[in-house]
């Protein structure tokens, strides 16, 4: 139901013309503004409102128009810089863990050609059974003592977490983010060796190394494995 007040009726009637109003705009709108919008995209748009409230008064002369300066932009070098850069942002973070492990084996390949003839290091150790299938190991090391098998985390913050626990728990500042044991995920490693070389009775370590930024929180010492820094790993091996 439109206003009853014949001022806004004759508003209304009048300015439901699309040529009227153009002209209005036209003659009142600032330049700035006029320079912004294209006046041969006004068009009426009689079932679209705010509210109901609005329709009641103003029911007939609602009216979009194309605004240049957003569309404009779309086509400017700058708007395409901005897409590439949020799709790299995007593309980087989904990346980011890989690129810190990859850091994090690269230190630890340099530490462990400080050790003697007597030992022999593997590095990326692909290992296939039945039972755990393709499983990879960040490094193998041979020595007189045994076979050393090595995953190497490249973390910071906090770690907390005990042997028998299934996820551990990261911390920095206040934000945590839980990962899988990493002693449970290098046992499933120590067991595929052994299956693959058909010898269970192999004389095996398993070490955690984490990158130097890490702080340990255990509350407990670990039976099952040596869980050290990297600076540390020359000396338990």
């Amino acid at each position: 139901m439109y206003s009853q007040n014949p001022h806004d009726e004759f508003f209304r009637v009048t300015l439901s013309h699309v040529g009227i109003a153009k002209d209005l705009l036209y003659s009142y709108l600032p330049h700035t503004v006029m320079g912004a919008i294209d006046l041969n995209t006004l068009e009426p748009q009689k079932d679209s409102f705010i509210n109901h409230d609005l329709y009641r008064c103003l029911g007939g002369i609602s009216m979009s128009i194309f605004i240049e300066p957003f569309f404009t932009f779309l086509k400017t070098p700058i708007f395409w810089i901005l897409i590439f850069l949020m799709i790299l942002s995007v593309w980087s973070n989904r990346q980011m863990p890989k690129w810190r492990g990859s850091w994090g084996e690269r230190q630890v390949n340099r530490l462990l050609t400080q050790l003697g003839p007597e030992y022999k290091v593997w590095h990326d150790v692909y290992v296939w059974n039945k039972e755990y299938g393709m499983t990879q190991i960040d490094h193998l090391v041979v020595s007189p003592y045994g076979l050393h098998v090595i995953e190497t985390k490249h973390y910071s913050g906090w770690i907390f977490g005990s042997e028998r626990q299934k996820y551990w728990t990261q911390v920095i500042y206040k934000k945590k983010q839980r990962m899988y044991n990493p002693i449970r995920q290098n046992y499933g490693h120590v067991q595929a060796i052994k299956n693959y070389l058909r010898d269970n009775e192999l004389n095996t370590y398993s070490i955690i190394a984490f990158s130097p930024s890490v702080e340990f929180k255990f509350k407990e010492p670990f039976k099952t494995a040596k869980v050290v820094h990297f600076n540390e790993l020359i000396t338990v091996i």
